[in-house]
């Protein structure tokens, strides 16, 4: 009955950053209205890529991100390799810089989040004009940034409180 039980919680271990992503995904679908910006949804993936990639990259690795990102591309109807494109700048960003992160305040690393989603809507943005000639919204695009930057703090505590409870025998960052 203890393997079983070990084998549960191996396998809950492993799927928590996956289905907390897949959750971000579907939350996705949900527009968040606000007075003359039209509907706005934040990059509630692009959070939980930071989260994970910083904290248990081991499981949640690249190429399942990347899945789920191409996932969120088919279910939003947006250009295939969108979101794909973004996990990977998160992913590669937090990959870089994870030295540098961990064991810093929670003050700082919002700090650097907000400063990585600034470079990422500036490269989406000039990709987007330069490959298929859209004219974007720049208002929508700030306030999507911005969106995400302010949701960081509390998508952040849930995935924090998640990560200890769930790994809980599992060094908690």
């Amino acid at each position: 009955m203890e393997k079983v039980s070990s084998r549960i919680d191996l396998v809950l271990r492993v799927c928590v950053p996956s289905l907390t992503a897949l959750l971000a995904v579907l939350l996705s679908i949900i527009p968040f209205g606000f007075p003359h910006s039209g509907a706005i949804t934040p990059s509630f993936l692009l959070v939980v890529t930071f989260y994970w990639g910083l904290y248990k990259p081991e499981y949640f690795p690249l190429l399942i991100a990347c899945a789920i990102a191409l996932f969120q591309d088919v279910l939003n109807g947006e250009y295939m390799g969108y979101n794909v494109l973004q996990v990977v700048l998160v992913y590669a960003t937090v990959f870089q810089q994870k030295r540098f992160l961990i064991g810093k305040p929670f003050a700082f690393i919002w700090f650097s989040f907000s400063i990585m989603m600034v470079f990422i809507g500036v490269i989406v943005t000039l990709l987007n004009v330069s490959f298929f000639s859209n004219q974007v919204e720049f208002q929508s695009v700030i306030f999507k940034m911005m969106f995400t930057i302010m949701i960081y703090p509390l998508i952040g505590w849930l995935l924090s409180k998640c990560h200890k409870t769930i790994l809980k025998d599992d060094e908690v960052e």
